[in-house]
């Protein structure tokens, strides 16, 4: 351990001396997990996961921003005027500022060089089927700048971290008490380092912090981690269990390791009714799911799966 060994033949009719030093062992493991144990500043989030922006290192100034982006929400503000649905979004980014998912810009950051701040133009989505979020601000990543250089541009392309859809929904059909979930705000649930606080967090450092989550807690989740790892696309988890009484505890223990990290999985639903039952009211899916035998309505939706 910590050294060398040899190994061959040796003459029986030798004598071998064998010598072995431990004085030092205790302060060798010691300096080992000091060099391994990460910075006390990357623990201090709560409620969030800190992550880095992984940038290319050959990349040239990002490029002036701000003037596409204020002319881009400008021609966005006048187009919901004339339909009358100005108010609505605005609800919407005050909420991102009540949550503490976005702040206002200061005015000495408007100084700031190009290459340290980067303006994204924003869109906004209407979704009515959704039960939660009817509208959503959409941040385009991909707008590029005066340079021609876009933040997408920028940033290294991480791996796909979350299994094929193809595979989660076949995966689904096998449960016999199925459940589905849905990570609430969950690209808004990762907090970007100090120095890329005035970019924005991207999906790959969403979706790879849930994975790393689900690794770290395997252990005391066995389950609960698997499931991560294997029915979870994106934001959307199907997944399911044999019997009612081991849903109710996948449900508890996918609660608990998703709170470990700042994450809350809501939206949960169930063709089990002592399943819905188990579930706290505000974590619950607006909509229920119904029988093939009731009416069409009240049916729930996810991945395309009705």
């Amino acid at each position: 351990m910590f050294g060398w060994v040899l190994g061959g033949l040796i003459n029986s009719s030798t004598q071998v001396t064998s010598q072995m030093s431990i004085s030092c062992l205790n302060d060798a493991i010691h300096r080992f997990w000091e060099i391994e144990e990460p910075p006390s500043d990357k623990l201090a989030c709560s409620m969030e996961v800190c992550f880095p922006f992984p940038r290319k290192l050959d990349i040239a100034s990002i490029g002036e921003s701000r003037s596409q982006a204020i002319r881009r929400f400008l021609a966005l503000e006048r187009n919901l005027n004339s339909k009358g649905k100005f108010c609505e979004v605005d609800s919407v980014m005050l909420e991102y500022l009540k949550l503490g998912h976005a702040e206002e810009v200061p005015i000495e950051d408007f100084d700031k060089p190009t290459d340290k701040v980067f303006y994204l133009p924003m869109h906004v989505v209407y979704k009515d089927s959704s039960t939660t979020t009817k509208i959503r601000a959409v941040f385009d990543a991909s707008a590029k700048s005066m340079s021609e250089v876009s933040l997408n541009y920028t940033l290294l392309v991480g791996p796909t971290v979350h299994p094929p859809l193809l595979d989660v929904l076949i995966r689904f059909r096998y449960f016999r008490i199925p459940l589905i979930t849905d990570v609430s705000k969950m690209y808004r649930a990762i907090e970007l380092e100090n120095e890329d606080n005035n970019f924005h967090p991207s999906c790959f450092a969403a979706n790879m912090s849930i994975k790393q989550n689900a690794i770290d807690c395997m252990h005391e989740f066995h389950l609960a981690a698997k499931m991560v790892t294997e029915s979870f696309y994106v934001d959307d988890g199907l997944f399911g269990a044999g019997s009612v009484e081991e849903a109710i505890e996948l449900r508890k223990e996918m609660q608990e390791l998703f709170s470990r990290e700042g994450f809350l999985l809501c939206k949960w639903n169930s063709t089990s009714k002592l399943v819905l039952e188990s579930i706290e009211h505000h974590l619950k899916d607006v909509q229920e799911v119904h029988s093939l035998s009731d009416s069409m309505l009240g049916y729930t939706k996810t991945l395309g799966l009705e």
